[in-house]
């Protein structure tokens, strides 16, 4: 009878591979991102679930550990047990939040959100090398500081309801995990009204993207930031596992006592409400999102609008960085006119 090695077994037949680095620091917290000395989260391929492993090497010594593990073809991923702290912690002088961009190994540099997410940079100014300037971005650091000002930090005291395919915004038996940047207590109750429950938890991945567009954690030395990051989120589901609201349609003629916001799920039908100018970019060619609801969005919007065409979204393909750049010029231009 064949037997797979327990994952911690597995796991120390690693390590012995790897030789140990010079110990650097030995107590407190990584000099870089915040994370648990001697310590690393590790997931080898075929197991349901990553573990936490002990490391005989504690500073730099855990991030080459680290990336020698990624290297092994057995291991799915592995990376430093990164200590999560509140949003609460003050931004820099810059403004600039330290989070470093995607869960990647070895992880960015702090600030390093900066360049990828290029929509949430300033419009005009001048670039820094700390924080450059996009056309198309809002300043979400302008906003940043503008909250404080105004004893709001973060947008707190704001709960926001995300009605798409639910949010990963708790753990549920071994199939559902929180998103690793968001806390158990910035979530409200919601509805699932596609299962008809009260666990509106993601099947699709899209609702837990938006989500962490509004309020992921921010300033905490994981990932990418959040627009309102100390704002509450309420989970709504509204489309299935495929994106479709077709379910929700139905229990609304099912059920006459369903909220009447419900009939705003469509994203075309909340389209009719925008009153600020409004530049679109649908594609000709997307999986995840059908292209005639994209330009549904465009021709429903009342106020000022601009249509850019994509050739594609959601989606690789070659030229796909020259289309972006023209994009990018395009609404830049559009704006200052």
């Amino acid at each position: 009878m064949t037997r797979s090695i327990p994952t911690f077994a597995a796991a120390a037949l690693l390590l012995a591979t790897i030789a140990a680095a010079p110990a650097g620091a030995t107590s407190g917290i990584g000099p870089a991102h915040g994370f648990v000395p001697r310590q690393a989260v590790l997931k080898l391929k075929g197991a349901d679930a990553p573990r936490t492993i002990a490391l005989r090497v504690g500073g730099a010594g855990v991030r080459r550990t680290v990336a020698a593990l990624n290297r092994d073809p057995r291991v799915a991923y592995a990376a430093p047990n990164y200590v999560a702290t509140a949003s609460a912690t003050p931004l820099q002088e810059s403004g600039v939040a330290n989070d470093p961009g995607p869960l990647t190994t070895p992880p960015g540099p702090p600030g390093g959100w900066v360049s990828m997410q290029w929509s949430f940079l300033p419009w005009e100014g001048t670039a820094t090398a700390t924080l450059p300037v996009s056309p198309g971005g809002i300043d979400a650091v302008g906003a940043w500081r503008n909250l404080v000002a105004a004893n709001r930090p973060g947008a707190s005291g704001v709960t926001v309801a995300v009605l798409d395919t639910g949010i990963a915004y708790r753990d549920d038996g071994s199939r559902f995990r929180r998103s690793p940047d968001f806390a158990a207590g910035q979530f409200v109750p919601g509805y699932d009204f596609v299962g008809n429950d009260r666990l509106p938890l993601d099947e699709n991945g899209h609702g837990t993207h938006v989500a962490g567009t509004i309020a992921e954690k921010t300033n905490n030395g994981i990932a990418l930031v959040g627009l309102a990051y100390r704002a509450k989120l309420m989970p709504v589901r509204v489309l299935d596992r495929n994106g479709s609201g077709e379910a929700v349609r139905l229990q609304h003629n099912r059920r006459g006592d369903v909220l009447p916001v419900m009939q705003y799920f469509d994203a075309a039908t909340a389209a009719r409400h925008i009153q600020q100018p409004t530049m679109v970019a649908a594609a000709l060619f997307d999986p995840a999102v059908p292209p005639p609801g994209q330009f549904a969005v465009y021709n429903a919007i009342p106020a000022e609008k601009k249509l850019f065409v994509k050739t594609a979204g959601h989606f690789a393909w070659p030229g796909e960085a020259e289309e972006c750049q023209r994009m990018t010029s395009e609404t830049a231009a559009w704006l200052a006119g």
